[in-house]
Order: C-alpha cells, then structure tokens, then sequence
C-alpha cells in the first residue's frame, strides 16, 4: 500500500512525461525531495510553451516562472506547473489527477486565458539597446524582481549589447587596418538584425540566446533571470 503523498518516476512530470502506469516502476520521491536543475528546465520549458499557445496569462506565467526559479523542493516546483489548461502533453492531466488523489486536493483543469501585453516590456529591453545602448537595458534589470523573465531579458540584451559594441570596435579597427571600412556596414547590420531578433522572440515568451551571446560567453549580469 503506498503512503498518502509518496510518488514514484512514473507519476512526476518533471522526471517521465510518459503515460503514467499502475505499478511503480522506479524508486519513490516526496514532495520534500531537492529538484535539480534538470527539473526546473523541464519545468520551465512546460511554462513557456503554455504561455506560447495562450493557456496562461502573462501574469500567470510571471508568477509560475518566479516559482520555478525559486523552488527548492519537487513539491514547491509542481505548485509552478499545477492547474494548467491543456497541458502540453495529455499525460499531465491523468499526472495532475493521480498527484491530486495522492494529496487529497481535488483535480481542477482549469480555463484557458489569453496572454497579456506585459512582454511588450521584455521586448522593450532588447529595443531600448537601439537608442540607449547598456543604459536601458540596464534600468529594466535594475527596476524588475528577480526571478522574473523581464529581469532575464532585460540581462540578456545589456550583455548583448556590451559584447555586440565589443565586436564592433574590434571589427572596425581591423576593417580599417586592412582598407576594407565598407564592411563595418555588414558588423552594423548584424547588430541590428540580432537586437531585433532578440525583441521578436521575447515578446513571443521564448528563452532564446542569440548566436553572437553563444559564442561570446561573456555575461556581467546573470542570464537566469535573478
């Protein structure tokens, strides 16, 4: 008989997104167990494609995201992804249902809601490095909670940025030395091209790293959004 509770790798999203089964097919967890950061990607993955198909609200994926990052235990991390309208896999649902039964919560599925305008504010983070440079981005992070996707965001184009004029500098004096100025064009280009590249898929909600912050791994604020 198992203990109110207790579950098992087969009944955690976090660890198998597999048809959960009858019988427990690896070692037990609680609740109380420590999350690895494996779990939280995969927690954090599960929010942004809701957020992408409209099942949460900004708001609530602000709140949900927060709770990701912050989580400790596997317990605190569910409470992330709980309740959320059509999950990304139809598994989560019997999952959310047997955690339910387990725990003595009643199931809830919940409606789906419309995403809000707050990205406008993340893409924001990444435009303002058009006209202010660090400056803007640097405010935005300065001004958001840790622990947010606007804090990340805001992160991620200051350092960007930093790198992209670093590069632009570099490019120009090499450029120059061997008479071939022209293609600065092309280093100008590119930085714009990527700012706005980096806005367009933060006002979507996606975690995405552009080519040049890859390659260059050089990143005075933290990209992990605290």
């Amino acid at each position: 008989m198992r203990h109110r509770g207790i579950m098992t790798y087969d009944q955690w999203p976090l660890l198998n997104n597999n048809e959960p089964t009858a019988s427990a097919t690896g070692p037990q967890i609680t609740p109380d167990d420590p999350i690895n950061e494996t779990q939280r990607g995969d927690a954090e993955r599960i929010l942004h494609q809701a957020y992408r198909d409209g099942r949460i609200s900004a708001t609530d994926f602000e709140a949900r995201f927060t709770r990701a990052m912050n989580a400790q235990r596997l317990g605190q991390l569910y409470t992330a992804i709980e309740n959320i309208p059509a999950p990304v896999k139809q598994s989560l649902v019997a999952v959310n249902q047997q955690y339910r039964a387990y725990t003595g919560q009643r199931p809830n599925v919940g409606v789906p809601v419309i995403p809000g305008s707050d990205s406008g504010v993340a893409m924001l983070a990444h435009l303002s490095g058009l006209v202010t440079w660090i400056i803007g981005p640097a405010i935005i992070y300065g001004s958001s909670r840790p622990g947010t996707v606007l804090r990340r965001e805001a992160a991620k184009a200051f350092n960007y940025q930093l790198v992209a004029a670093g590069v632009f500098i570099a490019g120009a004096i090499v450029f120059g030395v061997v008479g071939a100025g022209g293609l600065v064009t092309f280093l100008w280009l590119g930085w714009l091209g990527l700012t706005i590249a980096g806005a367009v898929k933060a006002a979507r909600g996606e975690d995405w790293v552009n080519p040049l912050s890859k390659a260059v791994k050089i990143r005075p604020l933290p990209t992990d959004g605290r």
